[in-house]
């Protein structure tokens, strides 16, 4: 990113939609090489909403002095802002990876795994970016994440993979994230492009329970778990892989409960629209024979 000797900021926004939350971070960034970085210093202050473009307004008039580069992401209520001093921004020659990394973070935010994984494949994702997600996104988030691109639906945007290392977690299979009782956890459904099943999206709302039920004699997959609203509205699967283990707990008697958390708009993947937020429930029901 050019000349090591100078600081610069990263103003973001950051929205949970589903509990109408806001955390404004001031991140404090050096360059650390040609198209690497390092985070120097962290801020962040909540507020009790959403970001919306009035507060991004706010922040880029009133608190930037000298805007390199910014952008306000609405279908997740964020927003990033740039800033460095006006002589050194010819020094700034990636700024928009920066902003790409900082929509990622928003998507991350609020359960929608497969769209913000896209973004770290398409950036060739390195150490700058392990570094700054760890700063950003608690370790249990961090997990589902990686958890979602090992054993979810996530669609693989390059032949180059992330490794377990990117993601800095604990040395444990991540896939164990969704039996941790009372630890929430977000999927993305599959199968929504089968059955027209996709045209039920618009009419969800944020925040509609969903209920896992598991189909014991399907004959593609003895361990399904189909996911409906509370009204009945087909919704899809569990993906394959996350299904296997969320079966096996349902089979002893344990339970979920799970939430609509995001819903995108028809312009991203269809099995990727919808975030779910689950959680496994500690107390036990009477197990089911096996």
């Amino acid at each position: 990113m050019g000349n090591k000797d100078f600081t610069f900021t990263m103003w973001l926004g950051v929205s949970s939609i589903a509990e109408k939350h806001g955390e404004l971070f001031r991140i404090e960034l050096s360059p650390a090489g040609e198209t690497s970085f390092s985070v120097l210093n962290l801020n962040m202050e909540s507020i009790d909403d959403v970001f919306t473009f009035k507060h991004y307004n706010d922040v880029l008039t009133g608190r930037i002095a000298s805007p390199v580069k910014q952008a306000f992401f609405p279908e997740v209520a964020g927003f990033v802002i740039v800033d460095a001093p006006a002589c050194m921004h010819s020094e700034l020659k990636d700024e928009i990876k920066l902003i790409k990394l900082a929509e990622a973070v928003c998507y991350f935010k609020n359960g929608a795994l497969g769209p913000g994984l896209a973004i770290l494949q398409l950036l060739k994702s390195g150490m700058s970016e392990s570094l700054f997600l760890e700063k950003l996104l608690p370790s249990i988030l961090r997990t589902n994440i990686a958890a979602e691109y090992f054993y979810g639906n996530s669609i693989k945007e390059t032949e180059e993979d992330l490794d377990i290392g990117f993601f800095r977690i604990p040395a444990v299979d991540p896939k164990l994230i969704y039996s941790e009782p009372e630890i929430s956890f977000y999927i993305h459904p599959t199968g929504l492009c089968h059955d027209r099943r996709y045209n039920s999206i618009d009419f969800l709302t944020l925040g509609n329970k969903v209920i896992f039920e598991r189909e014991e004699n399907n004959i593609h997959d003895p361990n399904a778990v189909h996911i409906y609203t509370e009204k009945g509205i087909d919704l899809g699967y569990i993906p394959r892989c996350i299904a296997s283990i969320v079966n096996f707990n349902m089979r002893r008697g344990s339970r979920y409960e799970a939430m609509i958390s995001l819903v995108l708009p028809d312009s991203f993947y269809h099995d990727q629209r919808i975030a779910i937020r689950a959680r496994l429930i500690s107390e036990k029901q009477s197990a089911v024979p096996v």
